[in-house]
């Protein structure tokens, strides 16, 4: 297994994360206008990209375990840092500029989906503050008989006398 695959591979994973942050940052956008049409039809977009994202990650880890075996490495795991070891020159500054970048991609991206999360948060207890606003009070401010400990009501004795 070549190198270059593995690049490719990088390249595409740098490409499906770069617009996974744009699909991101409209969530934000969708979230803030509160357009949930438009955010529920991001969401689904967004699994598929998350679906092709395992998939070349799978293919990566394959790709980075035939290039560890030709290389003569048997437990090798399949990490970037690990190939990069092995690589001649030329395809050691390619694969470091490229984890560098996906990284890069991935920070980005999780600081995009903490500041979505926390919007959404905030929506919720808006949402939360504004019905019990809305619903009555369950305490009256009248006064009430107090129940029995018991919860119900003894019998009471009737005026009138079945037994005589």
């Amino acid at each position: 297994m070549s190198a270059q695959s593995i690049i490719q591979t990088l390249q595409q994973l740098v490409d499906l994360h770069r617009e996974l942050n744009k699909m991101a940052q409209e969530k934000t956008e969708a979230i803030k206008a509160e357009e949930l049409k438009s955010l529920s039809s991001l969401l689904v977009q967004e699994r598929k990209l998350v679906v092709a994202i395992e998939r070349l990650e799978n293919v990566r880890q394959s790709d980075v375990h035939a290039f560890l075996r030709e290389k003569g490495v048997q437990n090798g795991t399949a990490l970037l840092s690990e190939c990069i070891q092995y690589a001649s020159e030329n395809v050691r500054t390619e694969l470091t500029s490229l984890g560098a970048e996906l990284r890069e991609e991935i920070m980005s991206l999780k600081e995009r989906n903490e500041l979505n999360q926390q919007l959404i948060y905030q929506s919720l207890q808006f949402v939360n503050l504004n019905l019990n606003l809305m619903l009555p009070e369950n305490e009256s401010y009248t006064y009430d008989r107090p129940q029995d400990p018991e919860g119900a009501r003894k019998p009471s004795k009737s005026l009138f006398d079945s037994k005589a």
